[in-house]
């Protein structure tokens, strides 16, 4: 089971991939950001959920009123080092 009904499980798959996507974007993207916690899981759920292709995106809301989608892309650059993942965010 990935889930313990408030979160992902650590030891899960996802659960790693959340906890990595989480430090990567809380640590280096978003580290000047007052917001950063709030944006980093933000960003990290978008990730996982494309990642392991769960079948749910994350909606937010633009400045006109209209829900656009939050798609992360997770990508291994280099395959010799398959523990290094860039993350990129998708303008939809």
């Amino acid at each position: 089971m990935y889930l313990d009904g408030t979160k992902w499980k650590e030891d899960s798959e996802i659960g790693k991939a959340f906890r990595k996507a989480y430090n990567h974007f809380l640590d280096d993207m978003y580290a000047q950001n007052p917001n950063k916690t709030n944006l980093s899981y933000e960003m990290a759920m978008a990730a996982v959920l494309n990642e392991f292709n769960v079948g749910v995106t994350l909606d937010k809301k633009d400045t006109n009123g209209n829900f656009k989608p939050i798609v992360v892309n997770t990508t291994i650059p280099n395959p010799n080092k398959p523990k290094k993942k860039v993350y990129t965010q998708d303008c939809l």
